[in-house]
């Protein structure tokens, strides 16, 4: 079994979602809360409840042949994540003047998140501007995790928050 050694400290995230300006709190949902890239991308205004600062996760957007494609979660089933209080703080941001269909997370041009684009244009200039270790989006998982547990989280915790069936999927 291969352990996942991929991930940042909180405060490498933070110095590395601070670059990513525009898309800092995307960068933190992604290294706090767990979320895989196609999660995020798929997140709508009537999945943030600002009140309790949570989001359900229903769904995920996949790019094939560079077309966005609706699909459920990797699990195939809905799962709530609590909002760390670094975002709950800023989450009613988000959904201001917005729809309820609207993307929760979008460009600033206002179209949906590609992972290809973002990576290259946002995240990999971010990464060197910090010096953090070249990791890609999807160790963000593997960040907020390991943040997770160093703050007390139990494995049962983690697994609830990434979405996993089975504990052992984390190691």
């Amino acid at each position: 079994i291969e352990i996942a050694t991929n991930y940042l400290t909180l405060p490498e995230l933070l110095s590395l979602a601070d670059e990513c300006g525009y898309y800092k709190d995307a960068v933190l949902v992604l290294g706090l809360c767990g979320l895989r890239w196609g999660e995020l991308v798929g997140l709508q205004v009537k999945d943030l409840n600002v009140s309790k600062g949570q989001i359900t996760i229903r769904r995920s957007l996949v790019e094939i042949n560079g077309k966005l494609v609706e699909s459920t979660t990797k699990s195939h089933r809905w799962r709530i994540v609590d909002l760390p209080d670094i975002l709950k703080d800023v989450c009613h941001n988000w959904v201001f003047d917005k729809s309820q269909d609207d993307p929760l997370f979008h460009t600033e041009e206002g179209t949906n998140l590609r992972n290809t684009n973002f990576t290259r244009r946002i995240f990999i200039p971010a990464m060197r501007r910090v010096s953090v270790e070249k990791i890609r989006i999807h160790d963000l998982r593997h960040t907020a995790a390991s943040i997770a547990i160093s703050s007390g989280a139990t494995p049962n915790m983690v697994k609830e928050m990434l979405g996993h069936s089975d504990v052992q999927l984390m190691f």
